[in-house]
């Protein structure tokens, strides 16, 4: 996980809002220690964002000039520091993945996915 990777600025993807909170619901911030930088998204990014996990990514839809968007905004978080994005909504594995970030990623669908298996086999 990022806690363990001794990574130390990852971009997070806080990519949706809960309308009744205000808060973001698919946010792995807390997985990240409180000592690395965090960035999020500008609110007109952010609107994109969503837009691409419920209309299209839960619907099984994988458009290219979506992966190009998430891609760019990784970019732009590599060129303001960040060494790795953690994805904190699983269908984001749908656009991005080691062959496709620019920077490596943490998914976390994986990860609790890995866990899963670690505790069910312990």
């Amino acid at each position: 996980s990022a806690w363990t990777s001794g990574s130390g600025r990852s971009g997070t993807r806080p990519l949706t809002s809960d309308r009744r909170s205000g808060k973001y619901g698919c946010d792995m911030v807390n997985a990240v220690p409180s000592r690395a930088g965090r960035w999020r998204p500008d609110p007109e990014v952010q609107a994109e964002l969503s837009r691409i996990i419920f209309h299209e990514l839960t619907l099984g839809e994988v458009r290219p000039e979506s992966r190009d968007f998430y891609i760019a905004e990784v970019t732009r978080l590599a060129e303001r520091g960040a060494d790795s994005v953690i994805l904190g909504c699983t269908e984001l594995g749908m656009l991005l993945g080691p062959d496709t970030s620019p920077l490596p990623v943490y998914d976390t669908a994986l990860i609790h996915c890995a866990a899963l298996v670690d505790h069910a086999l312990a």
